[in-house]
């Protein structure tokens, strides 16, 4: 093996073997410990250094992210939940917007965070918020563009309507919205939260530079869902019907147009369905 290809394999293992060793100081091998230059500190306490740096750094990148959460946990129980994530899902870019990802998912998980059933949803909804945030944005059309648009009646089925990129659809058994509205703002002796009000439908979205919550109902969500990822118009009228055998397509897709949901459309196959009294869809609950 030549000599380059050679350093680079113990680089790379040098790399996974510190990367072991913060994540698990039980796991610092010798072969670690005799290649750091200790200078009278010890090589553990040297790890110690990066290793406490980097979890204080991932914690406080959670911490922007999910702010409800640590005002519904508190701070000392938040950096339990951070432990626990930076642990089982570490880092894995440079770019720390991209962290977080799973976190709703450990909460969800935990007996300690059981009698706080909603607070997955919490987190759902803020990494939506967080995401959303940071989205690319992008030019809203009119429903003129679409009259105007050389579009035969019987090609109506096959249009596909791209949703605004800063959007993301969260549905829950509770009003997310209200209880992440009472978390952020600053607490008040007077106030009362409801929490078995009623679920929400809820489209987090950006536009003009302005966070928003839209809230839909259980047929404009499936439909709205079905626009985001991409389905035909045929295909969206189905799985609102699903949920509303007399679900208004017209009144739905009127809305997405005033919300400033929609940047554009194309056509694609799709089945004929706009017609259809009893639409059919395998798309899951």
């Amino acid at each position: 093996m030549p000599l380059w290809m050679k350093s680079v394999q113990t680089l790379r293992e040098f790399q996974q073997s510190f990367r072991r060793a913060l994540f698990d100081p039980t796991s610092t091998s010798p072969a670690l410990r005799d290649q750091i230059v200790t200078h009278g500190l010890p090589a553990e306490r040297r790890l110690n250094v990066y290793r406490n740096n980097m979890i204080a750094s991932l914690t406080e990148s959670l911490k922007a992210t999910y702010p409800a959460v640590v005002k519904i946990v508190g701070d000392d129980f938040f950096k339990m939940l951070a432990r626990r994530y930076i642990e089982s899902s570490p880092s894995t870019c440079g770019d720390l917007h991209t962290f977080g990802d799973n976190f709703d998912k450990l909460v969800d998980s935990l007996p300690e965070t059981r009698s706080l059933p909603y607070l997955a949803d919490i987190a759902r909804l803020e990494w939506g918020y967080h995401i959303v945030f940071h989205a690319v944005e992008d030019n809203p059309i009119t429903l003129d563009a679409l009259a105007e648009a050389d579009i035969e009646p019987d090609q109506y089925d096959s249009i596909r309507f791209h949703f605004h990129p800063a959007s993301m659809a969260i549905s829950s058994r509770y009003p997310i919205t209200n209880i992440w509205r009472f978390a952020i703002n600053e607490a008040d002796d007077d106030r009362t939260l409801d929490i078995d009000t009623g679920g929400e439908n809820v489209l987090v979205a950006r536009r003009d530079n302005e966070m928003e919550f839209q809230n839909m109902g259980d047929a404009e969500y499936r439909f709205v869902q079905s626009m985001i990822s991409g389905l035909s118009l045929a295909e969206c009228f189905a799985a609102g019907c699903e949920v509303n055998t007399e679900f208004d397509l017209s009144n739905a897709l009127s809305q997405q147009f005033l919300r400033h949901n929609i940047t554009g459309f194309s056509l694609c196959d799709a089945p004929d369905a706009l017609s259809s009294q009893q639409p059919t869809n395998n798309l899951s609950q």
